[in-house]
């Protein structure tokens, strides 16, 4: 488990990791549990007393194809003192997961914290993805998903998109229906604290939601099913993703039991996303 020192140094990777591509702008956009810490950051999201779960990584979503501007991204990271690390594949035709991280560390093992791009993928055999010249991604389902109108939080003078809230939810759900998804309790964390915290800005996310499910055909299926694949793992008290958060949070101060956090995800549901199911 990731520590609060741990997540510190995350939290330099980060703001490295965002001055390094500030130039591509909406095109780079920061997910996973890092995310959930900028949300804390947005002032338009609710303040919380509760911490958020500490992590060790910095995911970065990008499209499948990153034009370069200027200079790519790759010698970008380079400048502030990120280099890559590759992991084996899982044969020698496979090429293995690229993260970055801080020069210190080399470049032949692995170091506690790292950047992780990620893309979207296409077909359940995409291996990995190279959006720029050694820019390697991993592939992740529905994440394109994220890349959809991101919001901006603005930290030390860094511009930082982050994927917006119902994107964040919408993908984090649907992913672990698919057959290349995880299905850890943390990402079930996710959901309920995405939740929690967006609660201000709930109409705001649905508007957000209806554009992109009217954006696309295919958006509009995956977006009409999230009502339904949440009120699976969150309809009730006894609900599998409730009972999950409430055992992953206990312990922390304020730590919510399994039916608020029932109450309080069924709530954003039908704020953001019950007009767009079919």
């Amino acid at each position: 488990m990731a520590t609060d020192a741990a997540l510190e140094e995350a939290k330099k990777l980060l703001m490295r990791c965002a001055r390094a591509c500030a130039d591509y702008g909406v095109d780079v956009v920061i997910g996973g549990r890092m995310a959930l810490i900028l949300y804390r950051l947005h002032g338009d999201l609710l303040a919380v007393d509760r911490p958020a779960l500490a992590t060790r990584e910095v995911d970065v979503v990008v499209p499948r194809r990153l034009t370069v501007r200027g200079v790519p991204i790759v010698e970008r990271l380079a400048a502030v003192g990120l280099v890559p690390h590759d992991a084996p594949g899982l044969s020698r035709k496979e090429r293995g997961k690229r993260v970055f991280q801080d020069k210190r560390h080399g470049t032949d093992r692995p170091a506690p914290q790292f950047v992780e791009f990620v893309a979207p993928r296409v077909t359940e055999t995409d291996g990995m993805l190279e959006p720029q010249p050694g820019l390697i991604a991993s592939p992740l389902r529905y994440i394109e998903l994220l890349l959809f109108e991101p919001l901006p939080v603005v930290v030390d003078e860094v511009m930082i998109h982050v994927a917006g809230p119902a994107m964040f939810v919408a993908q984090k759900v649907l992913m672990r229906d698919s057959k290349s998804g995880r299905r850890q309790d943390k990402d079930l964390v996710s959901v309920y604290e995405a939740c929690l915290l967006s609660a201000p800005r709930w109409a705001t996310e649905r508007e957000t939601v209806v554009r992109a499910a009217a954006s696309s055909e295919t958006w509009g299926k995956w977006l009409g099913r999230v009502d339904a694949l949440l009120m699976g793992h969150f309809g009730s008290a006894t609900s599998p993703g409730a009972v999950a958060v409430e055992v992953a949070l206990r312990g922390q101060a304020n730590a919510p039991r399994a039916a608020a956090v029932s109450r309080v995800v069924m709530d954003a549901v039908a704020a953001m996303f019950r007009s767009t199911a079919t």
